[in-house]
């Protein structure tokens, strides 16, 4: 770079914030940064994506080579047969979506979920209270290669997070009013009833491929010494007990399940999956708060 390039070439004037300890000091001394230069730069809000969805998907991980499909035992696999059998037939009673609707929905969560790291073998918390959205969760959270863990916000905190901590859950899938009853520390919390958990809506069904020896949900249940005790539940297990379920149940006339588990007990996925792998109707109400035990320590705590 030459000093007579410097003031006689307007079109360098994006030059001057070149470092001078690169440049001789003799130089930098000479070096004046024509008048166009100074005018400032627009701002830019930080709210504006870098990427579009396109180039989003480019930097996903199934992207980058071929990944087999979902073994067809597994429950991905099993909702989206039923997914092609009844498209257009009424899968959630509470927020009434059909089939094709639920699978879109649980699809586009699944693309958030695999851009904050969920993938195969990772575990997801997952607290939420209504119906429809609990069953987009549980989807969501599959489809992306993870598994759930079922957290009831009646629990005490400590509880919780030490479940959080067992399963070495890296997300939180929750909804805005549970939020303040969770531990968010350390994880990524997604917001169910947030547009961006399915702005994600035009990339179609995520490939994870799923094996039957995959985790699909870790149960906890309060142990003997009062730590919290986990079981991981595979997709070999579930596939098992639903074709118990299919053999106890016979060829009994399809119509709509009553719903009525937490989420925190094993019978819920016999109540939300096992119902829409089979093509039911699910209906379920919200299970209202109960002022249990630690909902009163939080009441008393809470009085000056």
């Amino acid at each position: 770079m030459s000093p007579r390039l410097t003031s006689e070439t307007p079109e360098l004037g994006e030059l001057h914030w070149v470092a001078t300890d690169m440049v001789p000091p003799s130089l930098a001394e000479d070096w004046t940064p024509p008048a166009r230069a100074q005018k400032a730069l627009p701002s830019v809000s930080m709210d504006v994506p870098l990427l579009d969805t396109d180039e989003r998907y480019m930097l996903l991980p199934e992207s980058n080579g071929p990944t087999p499909p979902d073994d067809s035992r597994c429950l991905p696999a099993q909702f989206r047969a039923q997914v092609a059998r009844t498209p257009d037939a009424v899968a959630v009673e509470d927020e009434t979506l059909t089939y094709a609707q639920l699978d879109a929905a649980s699809d586009a969560l699944a693309w958030h979920l695999r851009e904050h790291g969920v993938d195969r073998d990772v575990r997801v918390g997952l607290c939420v209270e209504r119906p429809t959205r609990m069953v987009v969760a549980m989807l969501g959270v599959l489809k992306a290669g993870g598994a759930f863990v079922p957290l009831d916000p009646d629990c005490p905190r400590e509880q919780l997070a030490a479940m959080m901590e067992d399963s070495r859950a890296r997300v939180l899938v929750t909804e805005s009013r549970l939020v303040q009853y969770l531990p968010t520390d350390g994880v990524c919390t997604v917001l169910l009833d947030s547009e961006d958990a399915f702005e994600l809506d035009v990339m179609g069904p995520p490939r994870a491929g799923t094996t039957l020896d995959a985790p699909a949900y870790v149960l906890y249940a309060s142990g003997a010494s009062g730590r919290p005790q986990g079981v991981m539940v595979t997709h070999r297990s579930v596939a098992d007990f639903f074709s118990a379920m299919d053999s106890r149940v016979g060829a009994a006339p399809v119509g709509t399940w009553l719903a009525v588990s937490r989420i925190c007990f094993d019978s819920s996925v016999l109540e939300l999956l096992w119902t829409l792998v089979r093509g039911f109707r699910v209906a379920g109400a919200p299970h209202p708060r109960q002022p249990g035990l630690s909902a009163c320590a939080r009441a008393a705590a809470a009085l000056p």
